[in-house]
């Protein structure tokens, strides 16, 4: 969230301009944190675009063949709806493996959809937003306290995440 918060920082700091009386706790202090929160859960949809909480769909069995990709899957096989690859697709997302808060993420499949659309979805991306702005309150600062290549996934082809997260806070 780093270049999103400079940005909205000096667009702040432009607004007050040089010169002249100005009060920076209302031009500039209770704006910033304001702003980069209904920022926030753009940044939390983004993120469950780009790393979902799921590798795959639950089981689905084909009810009659069916075509994909130009292969015709019988009635009754076992069909395994990659979801993480879904929301890589390039038709939908525009470069889709870059992460971009700002993206339009209307259609990601990070909690399913349709019928199978999770339950708890609601509940999570609240979850997500209330953890995220306390700990952005609380510590201002939250880096990663290894290397990116020493970060370990979970084994397991349902459920996706980290085995261990370890960060520096400040």
């Amino acid at each position: 969230m780093r270049p999103r918060i400079a940005e909205i920082t000096r667009d702040l700091l432009d607004a007050i301009g040089a010169g002249g009386e100005v009060d920076p706790l209302d031009a500039f202090a209770f704006p910033l944190p304001i702003m980069v929160m209904s920022l926030l859960p753009g940044t939390i949809e983004e993120f469950l675009r780009y790393q979902g909480p799921l590798r795959h769909a639950t089981f689905r069995f084909t009810r009659e063949p069916v075509e994909l990709g130009g292969v015709v899957v019988p009635e009754g096989e076992l069909v395994m709806l990659g979801l993480a690859s879904a929301n890589r697709d390039d038709e939908h997302f525009a470069e889709p493996d870059r992460l971009d808060i700002r993206r339009d993420t209307a259609g990601h499949l990070a909690f399913g959809h349709g019928i199978h659309y999770c339950l708890g979805a609601p509940l999570a991306r609240l979850e997500a937003e209330i953890a995220f702005t306390g700990l952005l309150g609380r510590f201002g600062t939250i880096e990663p306290a290894v290397p990116r290549d020493e970060l370990r996934w979970r084994p397991g082809n349902l459920i996706r995440g980290l085995a261990r997260l370890p960060v520096r806070s400040g």
